[in-house]
């Protein structure tokens, strides 16, 4: 008798909601997040002319997934609220840091 399996729809180390930010410059988002507060880099597709098609980082406990917007497309607004462990060893470590897209 076969047992069946059952198959998880999100997939492991990922929750019901996923956050998809579509910015012009996603390789300097991807900087400034890894230097500003750490953020560990998972995936990363470039496409035919050097733009990001498809990016995914973790920050603490989540996932957020990027791509680079065609440069005819409108700017997409994107807000993100971080929590870190101290926030003022964050602000120290990089209080001049910003990003801009």
């Amino acid at each position: 008798m076969e047992v069946a399996i059952a198959a998880s729809p999100i997939p492991k180390g990922y929750y019901t909601v996923t956050p998809f930010v579509i910015v012009k410059g996603v390789a300097q988002l991807l900087d400034y997040l890894h230097e500003a507060f750490g953020v560990q880099e998972i995936a990363r597709v470039l496409i035919e002319d050097g733009t990001i098609g498809h990016a995914e980082t973790r920050i603490g406990d989540s996932i957020v997934m990027m791509f680079d917007g065609k440069a005819d497309w409108p700017d997409t607004p994107a807000f993100l609220r971080l929590y870190v462990e101290d926030c003022e060893a964050t602000y120290q470590h990089h209080p001049q840091t910003t990003w801009r897209g």
